[in-house]
């Protein structure tokens, strides 16, 4: 070619078509002009709308329904409607999917602007449709994971408020985050009005209700208040056990969570404590009338004859200690140890 600059010009506008070109031939947005009136949809689109959508470009232009017959049965309505933005403002968008040649669908966000009347496109309307099916997959997957955390969200709630044992939760700075009615009402209070709270603040709450924990009396709440949060430290360790004023026991524990809060379960342990007062009176009533009787008696292991009980009067009897740690066994009060045998 002459190393003219009449050639040097010509074949930069030609590298310059060729890339313009190349570049929307690739791109995923698809250019378009089309009757601003809608006699014509399309005067000219993009050929990479094949790219996009697997059909003829040609075959857009030439046939005036071809793209509405395409267009998402639902999304008809949208693509069909003169806007009303178009006619105030010069421009458009709108988002609709359109079938492809082998039967799926794309999403494209056609945005569209009218022209000068006097203008080089004289007064058409200039538009482009981006393919954005990744971003409403990812919308849709979204929709559908808030959906399922809303949906497990609603079955914790479920799960925590129809648990009978108390329930709650703490974030790491100590805000109570959940909070069960079981647990609330064991204090007389409800569910708001711990929610959102400081340990502290409902810590106190429920110490002017305690009546003693770990065996400790609680006799002035406030004075004796540190004392409770650092038991409560270490609560996810070695559960406390709680006394009410009103004569109910609780059973307190928790566990730590990955994020710095704590899970904490209230268990009304009322009557489990209330069975075991009963065997301890029963116990001492029983031992009340071994060792006031004034017969000696004594319980024996039966395979070993091992002495497990012995009261103060066979011990007076036998003339040894009582009560002694040393370990007997019926055979040491045979006077003849040929005796022993056919009983032992």
């Amino acid at each position: 070619m002459p190393d003219t600059p009449q050639a040097a010009t010509l074949s930069d506008d030609g590298m310059e078509q060729v890339v313009s070109a190349l570049a929307c031939h690739h791109s995923s947005v698809i250019y378009y002009l089309a009757d601003r009136e809608g006699t014509r949809p399309f005067n000219w689109i993009s050929s990479n709308f094949e790219n996009i959508t697997g059909h003829d470009p040609q075959a857009i232009v030439d046939d005036g329904d071809f793209f509405l017959r395409h267009i998402h049965p639902d999304d008809a309505f949208e693509v069909d409607r003169r806007s009303d933005r178009l006619h105030d403002t010069g421009k458009d968008s709108r988002e609709f999917r359109v079938r492809t040649a082998d039967g799926g669908y794309v999403w494209l966000r056609d945005e569209l602007r009218a022209t000068p009347d006097d203008g080089p496109a004289g007064g058409q309307l200039f538009g482009c449709m981006s393919d954005i099916s990744a971003e409403k997959h990812a919308e849709q997957k979204l929709t559908e994971s808030n959906r399922e955390c809303e949906r497990l969200s609603r079955l914790l709630r479920d799960a925590v408020e129809g648990s009978p044992h108390g329930l709650t939760g703490r974030d790491a700075d100590g805000s109570l985050l959940i909070c069960n009615r079981a647990y609330s009402q064991i204090y007389g209070l409800e569910p708001d009005d711990l929610l959102g709270k400081t340990r502290s603040e409902v810590g106190l709450m429920i110490m002017r209700r305690i009546r003693q924990y770990d065996g400790i009396p609680v006799t002035d709440p406030e004075a004796e208040f540190e004392g409770w949060l650092e038991r409560l430290e270490t609560i996810a360790d070695n559960p406390v056990e709680i006394e009410l004023d009103d004569g109910r026991w609780l059973l307190a524990s928790g566990h730590h969570t990955p994020d710095g809060g704590i899970a904490l379960t209230r268990t009304d342990i009322t009557k489990q404590k209330r069975v075991e007062l009963a065997l301890r009176e029963s116990e001492q009533r029983f031992r009340y009338l071994l060792e006031s009787h004034p017969l000696p008696v004594y319980i024996v292991e039966l395979e070993s004859g091992k002495i497990l009980y012995e009261s103060p009067a066979s011990a007076k009897m036998f003339r040894h200690e009582w009560p002694s740690e040393k370990e007997r066994y019926v055979t040491d009060y045979y006077v003849d140890p040929t005796d022993r045998a056919p009983y032992i």
